[in-house]
């Protein structure tokens, strides 16, 4: 699960990564799908979620490769 007490810090990092994705219109439902899973169902689930965009074309790897490390970065073990 997400980190709570940090939750303001990884919605604006996660915001800024997501800046990179070339469509505006992906921006703001990957950015809801990510905070979503990573906050109500777990880490995994958001980590499943990037690399499924990753192999359908709307992310590239290394973008993907930081929102994972931001993901470990606010992550709380529960």
């Amino acid at each position: 699960m997400l980190d709570r007490a940090r939750m303001s810090r990884f919605v604006f990092d996660l915001a800024n990564l997501l800046k990179k994705i070339p469509n505006e219109q992906d921006r703001q439902p990957i950015f809801a799908s990510i905070y979503s899973k990573a906050t109500n169902l777990g880490i995994e689930e958001a980590e499943e979620f990037i690399n499924e965009k990753v192999k359908a074309g709307i992310l590239e790897k290394e973008l993907a490769s930081e929102i994972l490390s931001l993901l470990d970065m606010h992550s709380r073990f529960r």
